[in-house]
């Protein structure tokens, strides 16, 4: 949700989405997972999470009311990326890799203590192996360029639309 002209705090944001937008759910059904001031200072984001189908109603309805503003709505999908081996997916904590990939470069150490100039996407270099392809590599893992990731995000985008 963005477009907030203050800082809401959770309980109020909640009440204020359901009453003034005549939603049919419960306080309980909605989690605020952040509020977020943005590059201009003056407005603040939200970030909630809802059951499904008031997840397809609201992106439906693409602004909501909040408060004395009309707020956009928007998808905020995030995918899984593991800090370890940059695969997506899983998170680092549930990593069976044995040894980490450098975001930045795909070599064997963590981006933290890399020195390269050269960059490498471990995962794009991964697919290009393992599916004969030939998918451009000169991207760092976390690109929002890369094509892998592309591919994770619209299958879990069409993986949420069937839910």
């Amino acid at each position: 949700i963005s477009g907030l002209s203050e800082k809401i705090c959770d309980d109020d944001l909640k009440k204020m989405l359901i009453v003034q937008n005549d939603l049919a759910v419960q306080e309980n059904e909605i989690n605020v997972v952040a509020v977020l001031s943005t590059r201009r200072k003056v407005f603040y984001d939200a970030i909630v999470e809802v059951p499904h189908q008031l997840y397809k109603d609201l992106l439906e309805r693409e602004r909501v009311k909040i408060g004395w503003n009309v707020c956009y709505v928007a998808d905020a999908v995030n995918v899984r990326r593991c800090m370890r081996c940059c695969s997506y997916g899983h998170l680092a904590k549930s990593c069976r890799e044995k040894d980490p990939h450098c975001s930045l470069c795909s070599e064997n150490h963590y981006f933290l203590s890399c020195k390269s100039d050269i960059r490498s996407c471990v995962n794009c270099k991964n697919a290009n192996q393992k599916y004969a392809l030939n998918l451009s590599t000169d991207h760092p893992a976390n690109s929002k360029e890369c094509h892998v990731y592309a591919r994770e995000l619209k299958l879990l985008r069409e993986k949420l639309s069937i839910i």
